[in-house]
C-alpha cells in the first residue's frame, strides 16, 4: 500500500482530517470503487485526500433477498440487467491488510451500523490501528424494513453511537445518513450522542425510465429480480 502521489499536487490542497493531514480534501466514498484491497492504491496515487473501502460488518448475512439479485429495466424487447447483488466482505478479509491500509494515514474505515453489537466489536479492532476516522453506515435506504427504519431511527443512531463511544474507542467516529427529510435533526442527534462527524449520503430514487420496479420471483427460488413495470 502506497501513501505517495503519482504526481505533484498543489500544497495549498492540503487539509486536515481530525489532526491528520490529507493531501486533498476529496474522498473517496465507500462504494463498489474499492471493494478489494487492490482497487484501493490506485485512487491514492491519483490525488485523493483519503479512500473509504465498502463498508464492512463482523459477519456477512443476507436475510432476504437470494442470489443472483438483478434489476431489470428498459423498454420491452430491448430491457437492461442490472446487477444489484450486496456485495462487500465481513472483517475477516480485510485483517492481513489493516495494518498496512491504516499506516497510510489515508484510509478511513467504514462499518456497518445494522447490528449494534458487531458493530461494537469491528469498531474495537479498528480502534487499536489509528485509522484518523471511522464510518458507521446506517445510509442504506433499500434494508429499512428489515432492519427498522434505522436511516431515521432517533433511537438506534443513539445507541450505535453511545455503544461504540462506551466501548473506549477513541479514533473520532462519523455516522453516514441516508437520504431523509429529516436529516438535519438526526445529524443534531448524532452529534449529541457522541458522533464527531456527519456523512451525508444522497439515495437516488428507484425510478427509472418512467418505470417503477416491482419485486419478482422467477420460478427458480434462488433467483430474483427486479422488473420494470409502467406507473
Amino acid at each position: 500500500m502506497t501513501e505517495s502521489l503519482s504526481f505533484s499536487l498543489d500544497p495549498r490542497l492540503k487539509t486536515k482530517l481530525f489532526g491528520t493531514e490529507l493531501p486533498s480534501p476529496l474522498i473517496l466514498g465507500s462504494g463498489t470503487l474499492a471493494e478489494h484491497v487492490g482497487q484501493i492504491d490506485p485512487f491514492l496515487k491519483s490525488g485523493a485526500g483519503a479512500v473509504i473501502p465498502r463498508t464492512t460488518r463482523k459477519n456477512m448475512e443476507r436475510k432476504v433477498h437470494p442470489s443472483p439479485h438483478l434489476y431489470q429495466t428498459g423498454p420491452i424487447r430491448n430491457e437492461t440487467m442490472i446487477n444489484a447483488e450486496w456485495t462487500g466482505a465481513a472483517i475477516d478479509y480485510w485483517r492481513p491488510y489493516l495494518e498496512d491500509l491504516a499506516k497510510t494515514k489515508r484510509i478511513i474505515m467504514s462499518i456497518s451500523g445494522r447490528d449494534i453489537s458487531g458493530c461494537i466489536d469491528v469498531c474495537r479492532e479498528l480502534d487499536l490501528y489509528g485509522f484518523p476516522l471511522m464510518e458507521l453506515n446506517i445510509s442504506c435506504a433499500h434494508s429499512n424494513n428489515i432492519h427498522g427504519m434505522i436511516t431515521r431511527n432517533e433511537e438506534h443512531i443513539k445507541k450505535v453511537i453511545g455503544g461504540v463511544k462506551e466501548a473506549g474507542v477513541v479514533t473520532p467516529l462519523a455516522i453516514k445518513l441516508g437520504h431523509s427529510d429529516e436529516i438535519v435533526q438526526l445529524s443534531e442527534i448524532a452529534k449529541k450522542s457522541g458522533a464527531d462527524a456527519n456523512v451525508w449520503s444522497i439515495v437516488i430514487s428507484y425510478s427509472f425510465n418512467g418505470c417503477r420496479p416491482y419485486y419478482q420471483r422467477s420460478g427458480n427460488t434462488n433467483n430474483c429480480m427486479w422488473r420494470s413495470k409502467p406507473s
